[in-house]
């Protein structure tokens, strides 16, 4: 479990250039890839078409490591670098966790799937049960309403078949 006794410097809550080359990497992944999609625009008729998700994430990632590295820049300028204390070890973790989500998501569904894993992530990084019940509750709804509502995309039911 992450060590929270130790002080938490403010360039540790600030952002992590990494962290940032790593999203802004994976975005132009994503772009690149999204290239070989055979489809002409991003849809009609409401629909979003099959380009308009991966264009989405790509762009949500590259802010989002944009950002990270503008923090971790301001935060470097004013303050000693943070220590590096067991994130390696929090990162193995967290991608073992996730390995053990995409092999439960067929058998237990997205929804129980979800709710198990990212509740343990969660509690794993610190927060409480309450709020990572709550937040991992909102979360499936967001991507229910997203996928099932919006898209008319069916997410994985399991062998219990649930319905979202």
């Amino acid at each position: 479990m992450p060590n929270n006794d130790s002080p938490v410097t403010p360039s540790e809550k600030s952002g992590d250039v990494w962290l940032g080359a790593v999203l802004v990497g994976l975005a132009l992944v994503v772009f690149a890839l999204s290239r070989s999609i055979k489809s002409l625009g991003l849809g009609d008729n409401f629909d979003p078409g099959s380009k308009a998700f991966p264009l989405g994430l790509a762009a949500i990632l590259g802010v989002g490591g944009l950002v990270e590295i503008w923090h971790s820049h301001r935060a470097s300028a004013t303050t000693n670098p943070p220590k590096r204390d067991n994130r390696a070890k929090t990162a193995a973790i967290l991608l073992a966790g996730l390995s053990v989500y995409v092999f439960m998501l067929p058998w237990l569904g997205f929804a129980l799937s979800t709710l198990l894993m990212a509740t343990a992530m969660m509690k794993w990084l610190g927060n409480t049960w309450p709020r990572a019940l709550v937040a991992v509750v909102v979360l499936i709804g967001i991507v229910y309403a997203l996928f099932v509502v919006g898209f008319k995309v069916p997410l994985p039911g399991g062998v219990l078949n649930l319905p979202f």
